[in-house]
């Protein structure tokens, strides 16, 4: 994955200077591809497709690369979103997230049937709670 990322932000800074920008709003009002370049739009989906869209907005935080971290951030979050209301409860969208995250799940087995009980009933007191 490390090359991956590496060639992601060799392809970001071929990107003409006047794409990249920081100027992205906090929070998001409208959809991210319409407030970057379509060409900073096509690098991000392309970075998704490759599953590296984690490690590259990693990266860029790391070098401190304040247009490729503020894109990179402001798309994984539009993404995020998407995913999480895509489930069809709170249990299988964490579960989502964590694979488009590459995250491991640390809870075990039993914390997770506890977590699935008190989610239950969360969304039977109020159903609008998640």
């Amino acid at each position: 994955m490390a090359d991956a990322a590496l060639d992601a932000l060799v392809a970001f800074i071929a990107l003409p200077e006047k794409s990249r920008t920081v100027n992205i709003p906090k929070p998001l009002r409208d959809p991210l591809k319409n407030i970057v370049a379509d060409d900073v739009y096509k690098w991000l989906t392309g970075s998704e497709t490759k599953k590296v869209h984690v490690d590259v907005l990693n990266l860029a935080v790391y070098l401190k690369y304040d247009e490729m971290s503020c894109a990179a951030a402001a798309y994984v979050a539009e993404r995020l979103d998407e995913v999480a209301k895509q489930a069809p409860d709170i249990m299988t969208g964490a579960e989502h997230i964590r694979n488009y995250l590459n995250l491991k799940n640390e809870w075990s087995e039993e914390e997770m049937k506890h977590l699935a009980k008190e989610m239950a009933y969360a969304k039977e007191v109020n159903s609008s709670a998640y």
